[in-house]
This record gives structure tokens, sequence and C-alpha cells, in this order.
């Protein structure tokens, strides 16, 4: 009998059996194959040998069977071509799933047109785009190279990808933490998930979980030292994290304990998947039509929280990071429409989000927000910030747009940065944007200073230290202005004058305000 076509998705660290299960038969049926009472279901008992149940008389349970069995399990579906056996492997048993495999019987496959055959191929690579496996081949003659599978998932778990194939060879878009990767210690956050990964966050820090040597070729392992500290230990190397480090040198800043112990130069981040969609993340069901509600349950109650963190948008941000990229721009628009949410924390945690995820899409609906809602918000207390509202949260989303400019240096959201303005001007300072005001527009912060304190008073301390690195002519005119608003303000003025100034320059803005 000749070798088969073989489709396999490759999972080295694997995928949801419920997940794979379900994807695969809502992409078969959508192709046209579907299980039938001519199905045979195979059920190994051993992993090693199987036991084929040939009568499936009810093949609306023969997907339930398929996920609750604990090791390898196949089943044929029919298109109209030909039977094609689908097979579930996992390499320990209860495991999640690592290998997806489809067969497609040679003799049959090659005889089929190039338009038919094409549309196969252009199946194997919607099952790559939908479960995200590490790789995806496509090609002939594979079962003929015996233990094949379990040397691939070995290599790719090690970020290692030998040979192409012809038919089809997809792989994943790995993920790099930033700096090459960081070593932290036990009071600090080291992911356990495959997908978790460094995205740039100060708070928390996150450790690389994948780290590889590439002296040795080995993936280094971390192991508690003390109730601090965690050992990191290669086939050639160890080295003792007792604070954060980051294995690279790209900010020519590694943390403190780089000073005296470097660590090893060989080491760094060996790439991180994107999480699996549709999945189970830390007990709430991620998929692409739930995400309004997976954004409310990680905003309300998240079930995760990393050491080390503050704010209260880390699950949703995190999941923002962790997705596969095309899915990133609908997590987005789920939080925004967060924003106006009746649940004052979910309101401003949506917020949140935005402000830590600055270009996410959806952010763009913040102005309009602003400008249409922000009288009401700014009548409801912030649950999370005490003495603060609602705006007070969209002006500091808001901010990064507000001020950002294209190549060309023009604004990107003009309408931003006039609500901005007028923010300010109505003695708001949401995020301290007074000294964004007065570091990127200080003409502007001259002509409306007096405006600025009189809404504000306790914005003058501020403003006299920005107007204070202007030239003397703008300075002195500003404080003039300043002192005539009334004479509490002057009093204010020039006892701030008398502790930012001395010597001649302060005689010189003394005697200018009169």
């Amino acid at each position: 009998m000749s070798s088969p076509y073989e489709i396999c998705l490759l999972f080295p660290h694997g995928v949801a059996r419920r997940t794979a299960v379900e994807t695969v038969d809502e992409l078969l049926r959508q192709f046209g194959a579907f299980i039938t009472d001519e199905s045979s279901l195979t059920l190994d008992r051993t992993t090693s040998s199987g036991v084929v149940d040939a009568d499936v008389r009810d093949p609306s349970s023969v997907l339930e069977r398929l996920v609750r069995w604990p090791t390898a399990a196949g089943v044929d579906y029919f298109s109209p071509e030909f039977c094609i056996p689908v097979f579930f492997f996992t390499s320990v048993e209860g495991a999640d799933t690592t290998l997806i495999k489809l067969l497609l019987p040679s003799r049959g496959f090659d005889v089929l047109p190039p338009a038919i055959r094409d549309r196969y191929i252009a199946l194997a690579r919607r099952l790559h785009e939908r479960l995200s496996p590490t790789r995806t081949i496509m090609a002939y003659g594979l079962d003929a190279r015996g233990g094949w599978e379990r040397e691939e998932l070995a290599r790719l778990s090690d970020g290692v990808f030998e040979g192409t194939y012809r038919l089809l060879d997809a792989r994943a878009a790995l993920r790099f933490c930033v700096g090459d990767g960081s070593l932290v210690t036990m009071q600090q956050w080291l992911p356990t998930q495959p997908f978790d990964y460094d995205w740039g966050r100060i708070h928390p820090r996150i450790g690389c979980s994948n780290i590889r040597c590439s002296a040795c070729g080995q993936t280094v392992r971390a192991t508690p030292w003390s109730e601090y500290s965690r050992e990191y230990k290669c086939a050639c190397t160890a080295h003792l994290a007792d604070s954060f480090l980051s294995l690279g040198e790209a900010d020519g800043y590694r943390g403190m304990s780089a000073m005296e112990r470097p660590p090893p130069g060989a080491w760094r981040c060996a790439g991180h998947p994107a999480l699996t969609v549709p999945c189970d993340l830390d007990g709430v069901h991620v998929s692409p039509e739930r995400l309004v509600e997976v954004a409310r349950v990680g905003f309300e109650s998240p079930s995760f929280v990393p050491p080390e963190t503050s704010g209260h948008s880390i699950w949703v941000s995190r999941l923002y990071w962790i997705l596969p990229a095309a899915l990133r721009p609908a997590l987005g628009e789920a939080v925004a429409t967060l924003v106006l949410d009746s649940d004052p924390r979910i309101s401003v945690r949506a917020m949140r989000f935005f402000w830590d995820q600055s270009e996410a899409s959806g952010s763009e609906r913040l102005t309009a927000i602003a400008r249409d809602h922000g009288a009401r918000l700014a009548t409801i207390a912030d649950p999370d910030h005490p003495g603060r509202t609602v705006e007070d949260e969209l002006l500091t989303a808001l901010e990064y747009r507000a001020f950002r400019r294209d190549a060309a240096g023009q604004l990107v959201d003009p309408e931003a940065h006039e609500v901005m303005r007028r923010a300010v001007l109505a003695g708001k300072n949401p995020n301290d944007v007074i000294f964004t005001i007065g570091r990127l527009e200080p003409d502007w912060l001259v002509a409306y200073a007096a405006e600025i304190v009189t809404s504000s008073p306790e914005l003058l301390q501020n403003v006299v230290w920005l107007l204070q690195k202007l030239p003397s002519e703008q300075r002195h005119s500003a404080y003039r202005r300043l002192a005539s608003i009334d004479s509490t303000t002057r009093a204010a003025l020039i006892e701030h004058i008398n502790s930012e100034f001395d010597g001649e320059e302060r005689a010189r803005i003394l005697a200018s305000i009169g």
C-alpha cells in the first residue's frame, strides 16, 4: 500500500484537545467533509495499540468521545473525493494534543484536478491559521520516516526548524521577549505557559521561560535557589538571579546585579508561540466571538494577576499581547465598547487599557467619548483612585493621541489635541499633562498660563517651574499676567519666584511684575 499525503499540525507546547477537535471539525465541515455512519472511530488503549469501533451509529457523539479520550484518538471524515482519517495525538496520557494528522490517500490525491488539489492545500493553510501550531507540514511519505514526529516536536520545542516541505510548510511567527529575555527572582513573574512573554511591561517584570544557550544548544532551566533567588542553568553555564536581569544590551543597562555578575552572553530568548484560540485561559473561555465578555470578566474579576502588578487592566493587556496578531484589533474594539459601561469599574479599567496599549484599535473612539460624555463622566467618582473622576481616567488614556504626530509632523488626532487643551484651560491636569505641554508646546503655555492658573491655582507652582526654562522675555511676560490675576495669586507667585530663582535673575523677575 502506498504512503498517504499527510497534513501535520505540530504543537510542541500543546493545544487543548477540545479546541483541536472542535476547530478541525468546524473547518472540515466548511470544506465539505463529514463524519458519517460509515466512519471508523479509533481509540488507543495504550498509545501503542488501538481498538477500532467500526460502528459509528451516532456521529454527533463522536466529537465528545474524541475530546474526552486521554490518549491518541481518530475518526474518519468523508469528503466528496475520498475518506480522510483524522488523528489527535498526545505525548503524555491526559495531556494536551501535540500533533494533529490528516491522511489523504495518495492514489486519490494524485489524480485530482489541480483546482481540487489546491483546495486541500488551502484547507491545510486554514487549519494553520485557526489553530496557530508552531509548524504545519503537508507532504507525501512522512510515515516512512519512523518516529519523525517526536524528533520534530523536540526540535520545535527548542525553536529549531529543520528542512522544507514542498506542498506546505507554514511556520508560526514567534514572539521574542524585549531585551533578549530576562532572568527574574522568586518574587517576580516567571510564566509557566509558553505563550507568555515580556512585551515590555515594567510592572510586572516578566521573566523569559524559553531561554536557549547558543553555546551548548540546550534550553536554560530555572529552579528555586532560595526564598528570593532562582538558579538558571544549561549544560555549560549556571547563573544565580537575585534581582531582575536583562540578557540584552540594547538599552545599555541590564540591572544592578549585572554590574558584578553579568549574565551568560550565549543566553537569549528562543521565542514564544501565540495563544491558540479558542481556548480556556485562567478559567475564562476565549474565542473571537466572545471578546467583549472576555474583556469584561478580565476587568471585573481577573482569575490571575501576576506578582508585582500595578493597575487593574493587566489581565486584558496580557491577553492583547499573547493573542494571535490578527485578533488584537478585535480585542481593542471589544474593549472600546466597555469604555462607557454602566459599571464605573469596568469603564475606568477599559480606559486604563488604552493608556497601557495606546496604539490599540478602538483608541480612536476616545476622542468622541471625551467630547460628548466628558461633562457627565466628570461627575462620577473613579472607584479605583479616590479623589479622581472617570473623566480624569479618560483624559489620561487620551493623552497619547492628543500629542502624537505623524512623520510629517502633523497631529494624528487634532480634535483629541483640542479636547486636551480645553481640559487644561478648565484647570484639569490628567496624568500631569501640564508637563507634556510645557515640553512640547511652551509657546501655548506662555500664552495661556494665566487662564490655566485662574482655573486651577494649585497648578501655579508647576507653571512657574516650567516657565523658568523659557527665554527671559517670554517668562517675564507670563509672570506679569500671573501676578495680575489677584492678590492671592500674586503673593503665591512671589513666594515661588523666591524659591526657584536667586541673585540678579530673581531681582529682574520681581522688578518686571512690579
